[in-house]
Parts: C-alpha cells; structure tokens; sequence
C-alpha cells in the first residue's frame, strides 16, 4: 500500500490545530474552572506543535506522540469522574489518532535523514 505521508502529517496537523483551538475555545464557552484552564494551556501547546507538525522536524512527530498522549491519559481521568460529553469523547479519539498518526509516521522516517 502507497501512503503519502506528507499528506498523513498535514491530517495530523490539522486534526491537532483542531483540538488545539477547541481547547481554547472552551474558554469563551464556560465557567472558568481549573480543568478548563488546564485544557485550554493544552490547547495552546497542541496549537504549537500543529504548527510544528507543518515543517519537517521529527522531534515535532514525537512531541506530537507523548503531548497527545498524555492529554488522553487526562481526558480518561476526567471522564472517569464523570458522566462524559461529546466533546470530551471527541478530544480523547482526537488525541488517539494524532498520537497514531505521529508513531506511525516516525516509524516510516526512522531510517531516513533530512
């Protein structure tokens, strides 16, 4: 199978600039409490590395592995305390393809040079 990885890192990207901006959104959207304070300085690190994840840095690739996974492993906890919401569901499934789509993608590089 032919997969076009440069494309697959622009879905990523976008996917995380995405999440990122809904993150902050969040603010404007509700009451001002620490989980939504955290999930919006988040949102602003995803923001960052999707507009990292535009260049060619594999370091980006791996922030955007262990940042989106972490942000996952958080959004599991909040939804464990709680009933969850769409957003949250859509956020945590987010998260998990971002985190795929880099691994995947740093596997593919592993043996090239830029």
């Amino acid at each position: 199978m032919n997969v076009d990885y440069g494309r697959v890192r622009a879905l990523t990207a976008l996917l995380i600039l995405a999440s990122g901006g809904g993150q902050v959104a969040l603010l404007w959207l509700r009451d001002l409490e620490p989980n939504i304070l955290i999930g919006a300085f988040l949102g602003v690190v995803y923001i960052i590395i999707g507009l990292g994840l535009l260049g060619q840095s594999r370091f980006t690739l791996f922030v955007a592995l262990v940042v989106p996974l972490s942000g996952a492993l958080w959004s599991l906890n909040i939804i464990s305390q709680s009933s969850p919401n769409t957003m949250q569901i859509t956020l945590l499934i987010v998260d998990l393809l971002v985190a795929f789509n880099a691994a995947l993608i740093l596997i593919k590089t592993r043996g090239e040079t830029h």
